[in-house]
């Protein structure tokens, strides 16, 4: 899990770091951010060509768009991962 949380959101990449914690962290992003990482961590299932378009269109490169992407899925991947661990009695992997 450390590898993987490493990876993601230290490892150097185009979008700063500090936008990817928070966007795997769920905390407060700026726009055209918010709504999107929200909808990763939430309902990605939902996600259409026409949300990844507006993204583009608001200024993001593809890349960037990848990474945040990948960031809040892996952010809401650990949050359960750690809430399940924590319910059998083990440490969080934060």
């Amino acid at each position: 899990m450390a590898n993987l949380r490493h990876s993601v959101l230290n490892r150097p990449a185009v979008t700063d770091p500090g936008l990817r914690t928070a966007a795997a962290a769920g905390h407060p992003l700026p726009e055209p951010w918010q709504a999107y990482a929200a909808m990763v961590r939430d309902a990605s299932y939902t996600i259409t060509d026409t949300d990844i378009g507006r993204l583009l269109a608001a200024g993001p490169t593809e890349d960037q768009v990848f990474e945040v992407t990948v960031a809040a899925a892996v952010g809401a991947a650990l949050e359960s991962f750690d809430a399940g661990m924590s319910a059998l009695g083990h440490r969080s992997t934060s």
